[in-house]
């Protein structure tokens, strides 16, 4: 597993106790970051059909 930027863990101690953490944590950890990548990709598409409604109004008026 590798460290993800963003959640914070740096060290040994902390990779143990995620690896003690067992199969649970790792689920909710991988939900977290596909969460993540999923609400970056709303995101970005939100912001493109913004601008291309935007642009389209314009050319209208």
């Amino acid at each position: 597993m590798q460290n993800l930027p963003g959640v914070g863990w740096e060290g040994e101690e902390n990779f143990t106790w995620v690896k003690r953490g067992g199969t649970t944590y790792k689920f909710l950890l991988d939900i977290y970051v596909n969460m993540s990548e999923v609400f970056c990709k709303w995101r970005m598409l939100r912001i493109l059909h913004f601008k291309f409604t935007t642009n389209f109004e314009e050319r209208i008026a």
